[in-house]
């Protein structure tokens, strides 16, 4: 669910601002969520930390690259 998320919302960053990005982004999280309760617990830490990343981007934070 993560990906198809960060999906979306990049699909849609050429023509929302910041605030209607973060907007998006919860209200995806949101609806995708109530139709797969059951897919939370199957939720891997790579796209826990995908969906944290998109968050950070949304807030505005810089990308950092770690080596």
């Amino acid at each position: 669910m993560g990906r198809e998320i960060y999906d979306i919302v990049n699909d849609m960053a050429e023509v929302l601002n910041a605030s209607q990005m973060q907007r998006l982004q919860e209200v995806l999280v949101k609806r995708l969520s109530e139709k797969a309760t059951s897919d939370c617990a199957q939720t891997t830490n790579v796209e826990f930390l995908d969906m944290f990343l998109t968050a950070k981007h949304l807030e505005g934070c810089s990308i950092c690259v770690v080596k």
